[in-house]
């Protein structure tokens, strides 16, 4: 009798198992390369100017992924390089959204950030690639880096 309890028990936790909902946990898809035309040190130069002197993200009222959160939050302060590597091309920086208003102001603030890696492709013709990714509302810098690099460097893909 013991063992047909049992047994029954072990069926039931795998038919239970079987009709719970699956967790579905979705990746950003990884970050397009772009290319341009200018040397490693040129390209990085630029990239670190970009970033350390853009003014920050402007006020929101909605989650990074699209979610609301019921809370405004207020412009960010300007980015700030948290670390960087001129010789492996690696560049890392932050900033935060506070909450906005008495309601939510004891949120924690946003953190968004940015990481580009600059990598040296060729040297005939000088050619660069670089990676971004963004976190947060970071993504809105990144098109921001994109747009001036092309301006300034021929973007070759």
């Amino acid at each position: 009798m013991r063992q047909t309890k049992v047994f029954l028990f072990s069926c039931l936790l795998v038919v239970l198992a079987a009709c719970a909902p699956k967790t579905q946990v979705t990746q950003p898809p990884p970050p397009e390369p772009v290319i341009f035309q200018g040397s490693q040190e040129d390209v990085y130069t630029a990239v670190l100017r970009i970033i350390s002197t853009d003014a920050g993200l402007p006020s929101y009222s909605s989650s990074p992924d699209g979610t609301t959160n019921n809370y405004e939050r207020a412009p960010s302060g300007p980015w700030q390089i948290v670390d960087s590597d001129r010789a492996g091309g690696f560049i890392s920086a932050r900033t935060y959204s506070p909450a906005a208003g008495f309601v939510g102001s004891g949120n924690e603030p946003d953190m968004h950030q940015i990481t580009a890696i600059v990598s040296g492709t060729s040297t005939q013709p000088p050619r660069t690639q670089v990676v971004l990714q963004p976190l947060g509302y970071a993504r809105i810098l990144a098109e921001k880096v994109t747009e001036q690099l092309a301006e300034q460097f021929e973007r070759v893909n």
